[in-house]
């Protein structure tokens, strides 16, 4: 299915940029002690 193969893309991208925003996000605060 097409849809499947776009949600599934766009999924994949959230997720990814998600999680280099948390990393982001958890370097910073090791970063500030």
């Amino acid at each position: 299915e097409p849809l499947d193969d776009y949600v599934n893309t766009q999924g994949a991208s959230l997720f990814s940029f998600t999680k280099k925003q948390l990393g982001a996000a958890s370097i910073a605060e090791c970063a500030a002690k």
